[in-house]
């Protein structure tokens, strides 16, 4: 009988400390994802992915740094572009023509830098 009662409070206490681990675990939720959501943000990140390559060139990076802007400013700045001002520079920048137009890549970054600037998002051009 005195066996039995250590291996039932053993068991007791064994248990005990297994139920308070088991609620202790986070409970995982999952909800549906949409397709639509899904296409959105891989658009987005292919928009962004775009900019960037053509930011990396060298000869808008040297037409950006004679303007005076940082080409890791504009990197930020197009990581922290909305969607709609994403895809209006996107859609600037596929109306260009193939094989031109570093300038006016040069000058939309410039102008969006300037728009960001004027509603307060950032402070490139501590003077505007």
């Amino acid at each position: 009988m005195l066996r039995n009662s250590k291996y039932m409070r053993f068991t007791s206490r064994f248990l005990c400390v297994l139920l308070v681990a088991m609620h202790l675990q986070g409970v995982a939720r999952a909800g549906i994802v949409d397709t639509e959501d899904l296409n959105t943000q891989a658009q987005l990140q292919d928009k962004r992915n775009d900019i960037r390559t053509l930011v990396e060139r060298q000869d808008v990076r040297t037409a950006l740094v004679a303007k005076g802007v940082s080409p890791d400013e504009v990197m930020q700045r197009v990581n922290s572009l909305n969607t709609t001002e994403l895809a209006m520079l996107h859609d600037k920048l596929d109306q260009l023509p193939a094989g031109q137009g570093a300038l006016e890549v040069v000058l939309v970054v410039f102008a969006v830098l300037v728009i960001t600037d004027l509603t307060g998002l950032t402070d490139v051009f501590p003077r505007i």
